[in-house]
């Protein structure tokens, strides 16, 4: 598990900030913070090694925080999925995602990359 870690860790930071720039074309700078702390936390169960619900009952989080990591669900849902189909180099994904939530697939992959840029600098 702990070969696991740091490389989940790295991942758990790029989806946030995926998630973060991503809401901020939409979203007010606290709901952009918001949607940082959902796409972190999403990651959670692998961090500590627990199921999720589990290890978010740790932590004190706002209910739409929960409702996208848990349920897939609420205003930070789309972000979440967006950062995932980033991660797994799913085209078609992004393309049905850019149509259904109107973000273009080229920002969602130009997030993508600035957060793994900013991912990288953190080291």
């Amino acid at each position: 598990a702990d070969s696991v870690a740091p490389a989940a860790c790295t991942v758990a930071i790029v989806r946030g900030r995926v998630m973060e720039l991503l809401a901020a074309g939409t979203m007010t700078p606290l709901e952009a913070e918001l949607a940082f702390v959902a796409g972190m936390f999403s990651m959670l169960d692998l961090l500590l090694g627990m199921e999720l619900q589990e290890a978010l009952s740790l932590v004190n989080l706002p209910q739409e925080v929960c409702d996208a990591v848990l349920e897939g669900q609420g205003v930070f849902a789309p972000y979440l999925l967006m950062a995932k189909a980033c991660e797994a180099g799913d085209e078609s994904l992004l393309e049905i995602l850019a149509m259904r939530h109107g973000i273009a697939r080229d920002r969602m992959v130009e997030a993508h990359a600035r957060a793994l840029d900013w991912a990288e600098r953190l080291d």
